[in-house]
């Protein structure tokens, strides 16, 4: 895909993907939908949409922003951006309306906003997913049934986030799956995150003291430990780093 950048952006491209300028027409205009600014809520343009229930296709675009706070993030981000890689947030656009998921401590964690306008994390890109055959007012209807099945309370940075909301949505659509590259670290930090705190705790049953790239080394040794077949008293040995790792990411 070909990457967009919006307007006074200062991210850096992703290697290997070319780069185009961006030029802003308005919708009335003819300008593509994810360059138009949304009404403060979906069924506000719903009603005033002159296309509102046709069979007119809308562009789905997905909205990429790196993520500016959740520590565990922040740690496995630290570990992962030397291999040129990073936990996005992401949103999906159609019709107008940017619809993300995240935590709340009551009701849906399902939001809406403007495209590209999540100011909580900053703006990395926007990747077109194609278009849907579904009419606008089918959108809400799928909207507000995700908005029931999508709970705040159910929110986890790692397992239960907006990527997979994205991901998602976006089969809804009938567009099909999103990059590869946007997904597949969630897992991978989710793995990280279970070794840090499987180290912290066996760290903290010793009663010593450690950081946080200690503990995931010692989570990684006890899971080696454990495939060794070793007991609670036993001591970790060299050979149960290496085996702990392929045992995790193998």
């Amino acid at each position: 895909p070909v990457q967009t950048l919006p307007p006074n952006s200062h991210q850096l491209p992703i290697a290997g993907v070319p780069l185009q300028p961006m030029t802003i027409v308005p919708r009335h205009l003819g300008g593509p939908a994810h360059l138009a600014v949304a009404a403060s809520t979906a069924a506000e343009i719903a009603e005033a949409s002159p296309t509102s229930g046709s069979g007119d296709a809308s562009e789905v675009v997905l909205h990429i922003y790196n993520l500016r706070h959740f520590k565990r993030v922040r740690f496995a981000n630290a570990i992962m951006r030397p291999l040129g890689a990073g936990i996005y947030h992401t949103a999906v656009e159609v019709y107008g309306v940017e619809y993300s998921y995240g935590s709340k401590d009551d009701g849906t964690g399902v939001f809406e906003r403007e495209p590209a306008g999540d100011e909580r994390h900053k703006y990395r890109q926007a990747v077109s997913m194609g278009n849907t055959r579904l009419r606008q007012a089918e959108v809400l209807e799928l909207v507000a049934r995700l908005k029931d099945e999508w709970q705040g309370e159910d929110y986890d940075v790692l397992r239960c986030n907006c990527q997979n909301f994205a991901a998602a949505i976006c089969r809804e659509l009938g567009v099909g799956e999103i990059p590869k590259w946007v997904t597949r670290l969630a897992p991978a930090a989710a793995k990280l995150d279970d070794l840090r705190m499987k180290g912290k705790d066996s760290r903290q049953s010793q009663g010593k003291a450690g950081t946080k790239f200690g503990d995931l080394m010692r989570g990684i040794a006890e899971v080696g430990r454990e495939q060794r077949g070793a007991g609670e008293e036993d001591n970790v040995k060299f050979g149960d780093w290496s085996r702990g790792c392929r045992a995790v990411f193998s």
